[in-house]
């Protein structure tokens, strides 16, 4: 018995061992050797310029503080502040900042900053605050210690983590909004989550969803706070950038997301159904069917929702089995969704890898197979980005796996609704 213990022991203290060197070693070359090197921000490659997706946030908040305020959507104006920030290198058409004028209130703090320092500034606040709100809620999941810290550990070498870490991007605290936005639900604190849920906002489609499990259990009071905190989100941006910008944002996006001329939205890279139908079709049709796919997703998920608000509580496995698929409809179904974004997958993993059947034991069959999808997705999602940078055939390899779990997700809802199935959560 006691050499029993003593191998697992030794096992635990090898498994951990190696996730931490490769966490070290992925961190360092996706976020710290560039800082050190001074190539973090902007670089040349394949002689051409290119430069992090922190860069748009940045200039958004410098300009909205500046007497270009009110030209914020002006692809010229954000032109000229990206090249003066990423001076003396130079770059001949805009890098789009495309985000409602909603988020701004968020952005304008960063121009206190430098802006190597505020891109350090904000990543790292990401990281921290996706690692809580993970920790929060795998804590009510009843997850041990062990189990969380080695979920934590293998999440932030994924590819989509180092990717959201080196551009700047906003998955990460994603994943803090959704975690606790959950975990709210479940505890019945409306009030903030309604904050959260106007903080998702910023990617509209993500609110729209996430709103879905709120109406479906009439959560009012946590539609009224989202209400009020989308009005002074939106009260504070018109007094920077003039009620103009608040009006005309919708053309404004529209035609941002499918100008040839603007660089960052790059459908042909997206893992959504998007990336599928841009192999096919023009730019414009394919996002218009894009943004058909996520009306059809969203109205399938609210009866989905409706469903479970039948038959269970916003606790029970069918519940937290359909919000597993409200995350992955979302980053199938939406019209824009790239790798970093595939971080949000590591929801779905909180709530299903810790799963038992009826006597404690872990699942077998295809629930398990479902599982080590999420288990390997760490290491596999590297394989799939390698995959779809040496053939085209491989293009569509993330959307593929997102649908491979989408029906996954759909037939463990059929299974829950149609019978008692023997697990707890």
């Amino acid at each position: 018995m006691k050499n029993t213990n003593r191998t697992n022991n030794w096992f635990w203290f090898i498994l951990i061992s190696e996730l931490i060197i490769w966490q070290i070693g992925a961190i360092y070359i996706g976020f710290i050797k560039p800082l050190l090197t001074h190539t973090a921000i902007a670089f040349i490659c394949s002689n051409s310029v290119s430069i992090i997706d922190f860069v748009i946030y940045y200039a958004a908040g410098r300009i909205a503080i500046s007497s270009d305020s009110h030209r914020i959507y002006d692809p010229q104006i954000q032109l000229s502040w990206t090249n003066k920030l990423i001076a003396p290198l130079h770059i001949d058409h805009a890098f789009y900042f495309q985000y409602g004028p909603h988020i701004l209130p968020l952005l304008i703090p960063l121009a206190l900053f430098s802006l190597e320092t505020a891109y350090v500034i904000w990543a790292c606040l990401g990281l921290l605050f996706g690692i809580f709100g993970s920790i929060v809620l795998l804590k009510y999941l009843g997850w041990t210690r062990r189990e969380t810290a080695l979920f934590v550990l293998a999440l932030v070498p994924s590819l989509p983590s180092i990717l959201a870490l080196k551009e700047g991007q906003l998955s990460w605290y994603f994943i803090g909004f959704i975690t606790l936005y959950i975990w709210c639900l479940i505890k019945s604190r409306n009030i903030l989550a309604g904050f959260i849920l106007a903080l998702m906002s910023v990617k509209p489609h993500y609110s729209i969803f996430f709103a879905l499990p709120a109406l479906a259990y009439k959560r009012w009071h946590l539609i009224i706070s989202f209400i009020v905190v989308e009005l002074i989100l939106f009260l504070i941006a018109g007094n920077y950038v003039g009620w103009e910008n608040i009006w005309s944002y919708p053309a404004v996006i529209r035609a941002a997301e499918i100008n040839s001329n603007y660089m960052g939205v790059a459908a042909e890279n997206m893992v959504c159904i998007r990336a599928l139908l841009i192999q096919y079709l023009t730019p414009a049709l394919a996002l218009k069917l894009s943004l058909l796919a996520t009306a059809l997703s969203v109205i399938f998920v609210s009866i989905l929702w409706l469903i479970a608000k039948k038959n269970d509580n916003i606790a029970s496995p069918l519940a937290l089995w359909t919000m597993t698929i409200t995350v992955i409809a979302c980053l199938t179904f939406s019209a824009h969704a790239h790798i970093h974004d595939t971080l949000l997958l590591a929801v779905p993993a909180m709530l299903t890898l810790n799963v038992r059947n009826s006597r404690g034991n872990p699942l077998s069959g295809w629930l398990y197979n479902w599982q080590w999808l999420f288990i390997t997705f760490p290491f596999t999602s590297w394989l799939l980005l390698w995959a779809a940078e040496a053939s085209n055939i491989f293009k569509i390899s993330f959307f593929a796996f997102l649908m491979i779990l989408f029906i996954c997700a759909l037939w463990q809802y059929k299974k829950l609704f149609a019978t008692s199935f023997p697990y707890h959560i």
